[in-house]
C-alpha cells in the first residue's frame, strides 16, 4: 500500500481531489491538503482556507504579473523569483506565519507517516520549500504535478524542483514548457457522468467548459466547432462558470442539460 500525501495551492477543478479519490479507489493511503478554498465550492478533503489578498491592490499587482509574463515568449517555463523587494518581503513574512500552523498540521494529521508527497501546481506550502526540504531528508519521495497556469504564468519554484524525483503533467503544451516532464491522463469517476442511451444516428454532442476563456482558448476551440458543423452533425454546449456553479450545487443539472441537447 502506498501512502501519498497531496499538497494543492486550491482543488483546481476538482482534480487534485480525483487524484486523491482515485488513489482511495486502488487502496492506497492517500490524503488531499489545499491551502486556499476554491471558488467553485468542489470536493475538499483538509482544506486550511488560508487568506488570500484579494483586496484591489492586490488584484491589480497580479493582473501586472500575468501579464508581464504573456508577453515574454520563452521555450521553456524559467524559474519564479520576486518581481521586487516588497514581493520577496512579503513571501518571507507569509513562510514565518505559517510555521506554527504547519507544525499543528503535522502533529494533527500524522502528515510525517507518508512515503510519497505530491505537490500540485509544484507549490510547497511554504514559497521557500522547506518543509519539501525536510521530507526529501527523511527519505520520501517528492512529485510536483503541473496544471495551468503554475507554469504558464509563475514558472517553476527552483528550490522544489531541485529536490523533486518525478515532474508529471495533465497539460500536452507543458510538455513543451519543461523538457523533464511526463504525461498523465487526469482521472475520473465514470460513474459521476450522466447516464443516455444512445440512439442509432445520434449526434455526437462536444462540451466545453472554460473556467477562463483567454486561458483555455475558447475564441480558437468556438472557430474550429464551426468549421466541424460544416463537415458533420453535432451538438455542441458551451457551459460558462453560472453553469458550473449550478452543476456543483446539483449533480442532476449537467444531465439536464446534455438531455435538452
Amino acid at each position: 500500500m502506498l501512502k501519498i500525501l497531496h499538497l494543492a495551492p486550491q482543488n483546481y477543478a476538482g482534480v487534485p481531489y480525483d487524484f486523491y479519490k482515485m488513489q482511495l479507489a486502488c487502496g492506497d493511503k492517500s490524503r488531499l491538503i489545499t491551502y486556499h478554498k476554491y471558488q467553485l465550492d468542489f470536493p475538499e478533503d483538509i482544506c486550511l482556507e488560508l487568506p488570500l489578498p484579494n483586496f484591489q491592490l492586490a488584484k491589480i499587482w497580479r493582473k501586472q504579473k500575468m501579464l508581464k509574463r504573456e508577453n515574454i515568449q520563452t521555450e521553456y517555463a524559467p524559474y519564479f523569483s520576486p518581481s521586487n523587494f516588497l514581493e520577496k518581503t512579503y513571501f518571507h513574512f507569509n513562510d514565518w506565519l505559517r510555521k506554527p500552523l504547519v507544525k499543528r498540521l503535522i502533529k494533527q494529521y500524522d502528515l510525517d507517516d507518508y512515503d510519497i508527497i505530491h505537490y500540485d501546481a509544484g507549490l510547497d506550502i511554504f514559497r521557500n520549500a522547506s518543509l519539501a526540504k525536510n521530507w526529501k531528508k527523511e527519505g520520501k519521495k517528492i512529485v510536483c504535478c503541473y496544471h495551468g497556469s503554475d507554469l504558464r504564468l509563475r514558472g517553476v519554484i527552483k528550490e522544489l524542483d531541485e529536490i523533486s524525483d518525478l515532474n508529471i503533467t495533465s497539460e500536452f503544451d507543458h510538455l513543451s514548457l519543461k523538457s523533464d516532464l511526463e504525461y498523465l491522463f487526469y482521472p475520473y469517476d465514470p460513474s459521476e457522468l450522466p447516464s443516455k442511451k444512445k440512439e442509432e444516428n445520434e449526434n455526437v454532442t462536444i462540451i466545453h467548459s472554460p473556467t477562463n476563456r483567454k486561458y483555455k482558448g475558447t475564441d480558437l476551440i468556438l472557430s474550429v466547432i464551426e468549421k466541424i458543423k460544416k463537415e458533420k452533425k453535432i451538438n455542441f454546449i458551451l457551459l460558462e462558470r453560472e453553469h458550473i456553479t449550478e452543476m456543483i450545487s446539483s449533480p442532476t443539472h449537467l444531465k439536464k442539460i446534455v438531455l435538452r441537447h
